[in-house]
């Protein structure tokens, strides 16, 4: 399969990666172009995590510029863009696991197939029938969790074999990056999608915050207080090295002008 590599996307430097600058119906819309011409295209999103993580590991930061789309996910990041580049960024509000609901929306509408690739036995399972109940015509052609040892080559093969028009992948970082590095171009799917958590979201075996904390966006906060000793250090060190971050990048763009 051809991978895209003329995408029309406009994209926006924040620090060392670029970010797509595409609102949700223009992600959707590449989707089903790609679908159609049978032309690969890599999505990914970026949050603040994500940002920092990628900035320690520039192997991580070259592999989500090759993506096709990499958006952003989350209000850090989308206040991050407002700063620096003020009228130029996307006002609309964005987060990775509602682009993934959006997908499985537009699936289910034109009734594409789906591979999902990763977290736990019991977190496929449940999102299968999750995506069996609500969206009826979306085929789930395949699944294999990311904890059973199965080679990589097995792993495309049975990908390849069962056809699908999209591929979840949701290995968490780095994992999930350097997977789709090294195996995108023998993956024969239009569209792959990393999706980090976002499987498990679906499953509903992961709660998401109530619609009020998310029209709020502060959806971090409630993922903070669901597990304070895994993600303290993320947010209560990360967002502060973030603002300094971004601060530093700013100086330097008015210094340009």
């Amino acid at each position: 399969m051809k991978l895209r590599k003329d995408l029309p996307v406009h994209k926006i430097k924040m620090g060392h990666l670029l970010v797509s600058h595409l609102s949700y119906s223009e992600i959707l819309s590449q989707i089903d172009e790609s679908i159609h011409e049978s032309i690969q295209i890599t999505i990914g999103c970026v949050n603040v995590y994500y940002f920092i993580e990628s900035r320690k590991n520039r192997a991580i930061a070259a592999l989500y510029n090759s993506f096709e789309i990499l958006h952003p996910d989350g209000v850090g990041v989308r206040s991050a863009l407002r700063f620096l580049y003020s009228k130029e960024t996307i006002k609309e509000k964005m987060t990775g696991t509602d682009l993934y609901y959006k997908i499985l929306y537009q699936a289910d509408r034109y009734r594409w197939s789906l591979f999902l690739f990763g977290d736990t036995q019991e977190v496929i399972q449940e999102a299968k029938k999750e995506i069996e109940n609500e969206y009826p015509n979306i085929t789930i052609c395949g699944a294999i969790n990311g904890y059973d040892k199965i080679e990589n080559d097995d792993i495309v093969r049975q990908i390849n074999d069962t056809k699908p028009d999209i591929l979840f992948i949701g290995l968490g970082l780095p994992r999930q990056e350097y997977w789709i590095g090294q195996h995108r171009s023998e993956v024969h799917v239009p569209v792959c999608v990393s999706v980090g958590g976002g499987i498990a979201f679906i499953s509903k075996l992961r709660k998401r915050a109530p619609a009020l904390l998310r029209k709020a966006q502060i959806e971090w906060l409630y993922r903070l207080f669901q597990d304070p000793f895994r993600l303290w250090k993320r947010y209560i060190l990360g967002i502060p090295y973030f603002i300094y971050l971004m601060i530093i990048q700013k100086l330097k763009i008015s210094r340009e002008i």
